[in-house]
């Protein structure tokens, strides 16, 4: 395993979780080499029981050497054998039970690290709070580590905005509309775009004016985020979130707005008409399972599978 790790070679790593809410058990496979997560792999959830909460409550603030201490490690070993026994893992990352925990200072999280070793024949890592503190960490919460280990190497490069006016573009008025929309929804002054073709059904002609075009970056680019997710999108009516169907194979995502005026920048009463926007978020990730993370952690509605 040492070598497989030394050279990069990517390896199946389980992770487990029990939170300090003492509802059960998360477990989460991951492909990775160490550096790069290279896939997702099955989850699971394994909730206590009501008398396993009871005896890991009772433990809150205890050290070792009490006897409720140990017996609760043991139940913890227990759960995490047979939960563990469901996945194939070369590598496991053992949490633990948080029961103590003292910032900067100690920490205590049960359950036998020898025994889940020899149990599944596999390497186990754990004490993760404990070397925080060694380096002069609190310990906890490790979240934003793990955040950062996570997204690293993955970003919004860019957002552009499109919006189609049809044959409405080559009326010089409302053209100037449409262009003071974009402008107060964006806060940067829009690109014309035109026609590649002529259609002679939808009576479009080569060269001729098809609708706005945005591109944003960094700051405004995160500003019109914050507006979009926070302001806009609740605006809609019966809005039950983001189709996560949006994102192609590089893990860019795209999806449309019906109606313009969700921008409370957009006066309803001026705008000469109600027009549809098509946002592209382009994204620099791994794969589509990293933008959706990505996003997720942005805040953008997405509907997670199973979600009604």
């Amino acid at each position: 395993m040492k070598e497989r790790i030394e050279k990069k070679i990517p390896v199946n790593a389980l992770g487990c979780m029990c939170g300090t809410s003492m509802d059960g058990l998360d477990l989460a496979l991951i492909q990775t080499d160490g550096e790069k997560i290279y896939s997702f792999g099955k989850s699971s959830f394994k909730a206590f029981s009501e008398s396993e909460k009871k005896m890991l409550r009772g433990c809150l603030g205890r050290w070792p050497g009490d006897k409720l201490v140990s017996k609760a490690s043991d139940l913890i070993t227990e759960i995490h054998i047979d939960e563990i026994k469901k996945f194939k893992a070369d590598l496991i990352g053992f949490h633990g039970q948080t029961i103590a925990h003292v910032d900067g200072v100690s920490t205590l999280q049960i359950g036998n690290v020898k025994y889940l070793r020899e149990s599944n024949k596999v390497p186990v890592i754990s004490n993760f709070r404990q070397a925080d503190i060694k380096v002069n960490g609190n310990g906890a919460p490790l979240m934003p580590f793990l955040d950062w280990l996570l997204f690293r190497n993955s970003r919004v490069d860019k957002i552009v905005l499109n919006m189609g006016l049809g044959l409405d573009g080559a009326d010089a008025k409302i053209l100037k509309a449409a262009e003071e929309d974009m402008g107060k929804i964006t806060g940067q002054k829009p690109v014309i775009t035109k026609f590649k073709k002529s259609v002679a059904n939808f009576k479009t002609r080569k060269g001729s004016n098809a609708g706005l075009k945005v591109t944003l970056r960094k700051n405004k680019m995160y500003e019109f985020i914050d507006r979009l997710v926070n302001i806009a999108l609740p605006r809609i009516k019966d809005f039950r979130g983001l189709s996560p169907k949006g994102f192609d194979k590089f893990g860019n995502y795209t999806f449309g707005v019906k109606e313009h005026i969700i921008f409370p920048e957009v006066s309803f009463d001026r705008a000469d008409k109600v027009r549809g926007l098509d946002i592209v978020v382009v994204i620099k990730a791994l794969n589509k399972d990293h933008a959706f993370a990505l996003l997720e952690k942005m805040n953008f509605p997405l509907i997670k599978k199973g979600d009604n």
